[in-house]
């Protein structure tokens, strides 16, 4: 009744010890969107990333009244901007229906200032599993989903199917629509953007994966 990870539940710690037995080159592969003022899909009602400048090569006067040589300093920056901006993991207070978020729990809970009492983001922790790539795109032989288009359950199945892999409980899913690399080489329009519908969400939420994002969406 006092839950507030949800699917993250099915993180257990066998199941990220498993998870890290898997790695044989030790790559890395960047999930995120830079964050910039142009060329990336920022959303005016959101409003645009601002970088302001805090200090650089004109406040060494700074450094040197702590002692700094001349020639020491620092450069630092300040970000504002929505938290819903570039890459971002959405917390279980982000959505309500009937005026409720997770679990029950009273939408009116959060807060401006004090932000959300119960299912905020502070509560997930660290997040170590499986990470499983669905590629739809790939699996239907196109690039790009089109526009608008609504991936099935079916749709997943097969990539899944294509790819050899059965989803495991606690995995981490990450769906390719191929939406995001089509935008950053044609700067094209935003919306409408292809994704999950109802159906995929429930074959998902039926596996018990604990995390699910795509190449154009928030992780969720």
């Amino acid at each position: 009744e006092s839950d507030e990870l949800g699917a993250l539940n099915h993180l257990t710690p066998e199941r990220v010890l498993a998870a890290l037995r898997l790695p044989k080159t030790g790559k890395t592969y960047s999930l995120s969107i830079p964050i910039q003022r142009s060329g990336v899909p920022n959303l005016e009602y959101r409003g645009i990333p601002q970088r302001l400048t805090l200090t650089n090569h004109q406040d060494e006067a700074m450094a040197r009244a702590n002692g700094g040589a001349p020639g020491v300093g620092a450069n630092e920056d300040q970000l504002v901007m929505p938290s819903h901006t570039s890459t971002h993991m959405d917390a279980l207070c982000h959505v309500y229906a009937d005026n409720k978020i997770y679990n029950g729990y009273p939408a009116d809970q959060v807060t401006p200032y004090s932000g959300a009492a119960k299912c905020s983001i502070d509560k997930v922790g660290g997040v170590v599993g499986r990470g499983v790539l669905i590629d739809v795109a790939a699996s239907k032989g196109v690039g790009v989903l089109t526009p608008g288009y609504v991936i099935t359950a079916a749709d997943l199945q097969t990539a899944l199917d294509d790819q050899g892999m059965e989803l495991q409980p606690g995995d981490l899913v990450i769906i390719r629509t191929g939406w995001l690399e089509d935008y950053l080489v044609k700067q094209g329009d935003i919306m409408p953007q292809p994704g999950i519908g109802l159906e995929a969400a429930t074959f998902l939420a039926e596996k018990d994966v604990a995390l699910v994002g795509s190449d154009n969406a928030a992780i969720e």
